[in-house]
């Protein structure tokens, strides 16, 4: 399977990460809670929050990964007014990754400052309040994501287009109170959804550049060892091909019998005897092996 088929697995990745990090670190104390019941929950369970916070950290590179192949994929001609979204998309993917960044460095703030008795138990309180109150600052950040990618996605396929319309409802909801904690669960899986279906359609890579002038292109393997293939760079529908002849007359008479079949053969048709433009092969011919001849004197004498 291709890389990028396994790219937009990404997402996958950055959610099962994120869910195993919440269900090892566990509930924290919350917003309103004492300063000795903050020191007390951070101290007896300080391995588990710092397990909890490794995994967050290693989730939060999926997440731009799995943005940044959504937004390759190709939109149809004359449509770059969509492009917008997915600047806004790959934008609401940073605030997103930003805002987790708060939320791990207030954690790992707080299970550190719970085996050190010279921090004041209302600092710790204070970061209790940040990092509880983080969740809100994710909202919006995540709702800046899925509105983006509705946009982006809206007016494709079938496949793509209903995923467009899921994340553009998750979108608004996020910025309404209330279900906004609901509507971020409901995101996350639609980014499992997502990136099970881009991986499933994904789309064939963009063709590789031309070869630099005068380098063989990546068929010749495919031809006799005698034949080589240029392309050219600033016109890829240019190309020529190069080929080694031991016998030049050989070729001139097999040139010379194919144009005479040709012609005999319009000539039995009816309506074929149109006049049309004719290559004079025996002059390029000779040409050629004068040329080729020139080329071998030359190498010769070097």
């Amino acid at each position: 399977m291709r890389i990028r088929a396994l790219l937009p697995l990404s997402g996958i990745a950055f959610v099962v990460l994120t869910v195993i990090g919440l269900v090892v670190a566990g509930s924290s104390p919350s917003p309103d809670a004492r300063a000795d019941e903050v020191v007390s929950f951070y101290s007896d369970k300080e391995n588990r929050a710092r397990i909890g916070i490794w995994f967050f950290a290693f989730a939060m590179p999926f997440l731009p990964v799995f943005a940044s192949s959504l937004a390759g994929l190709r939109r149809p001609e004359g449509q770059d007014s969509y492009v917008v979204w997915r600047r806004v998309l790959l934008a609401g993917a940073a605030i997103m990754s930003a805002t987790l960044g708060v939320a791990i460095t207030s954690q790992l703030a707080l299970a550190d400052s719970s085996t050190k008795p010279e921090i004041a138990p209302e600092v710790m309180q204070a970061l209790n309040v940040i990092a509880s109150y983080v969740v809100y600052a994710l909202l919006p950040a995540t709702g800046t994501m899925m509105l983006g990618a509705a946009g982006w996605l809206l007016g494709r396929e079938r496949v793509q287009g209903w995923l467009g319309w899921a994340a553009l409802i998750l979108g608004i909801g996020l910025f309404v109170p209330f279900i906004g904690v609901l509507a971020l669960i409901l995101s996350a899986m639609w980014i499992i959804v997502a990136s099970i279906t881009l991986s499933a359609h994904a789309e064939p890579g963009q063709c590789s550049p031309p070869p630099p002038r005068g380098s063989a292109s990546p068929n010749e393997s495919s031809l006799p060892r005698f034949v080589r293939t240029f392309v050219d760079p600033e016109n890829p529908t240019r190309v020529g091909l190069v080929m080694d002849v031991a016998d030049m007359d050989a070729v001139m008479t097999a040139m010379e019998t194919g144009r005479e079949v040709r012609a005999g053969r319009r000539a039995e048709r009816p309506g074929c005897n149109a006049t049309r433009p004719r290559v004079n092969h025996g002059t390029l011919g000779r040409a050629a092996s004068a040329s080729f001849g020139h080329v071998l004197d030359d190498q010769h004498r070097g």
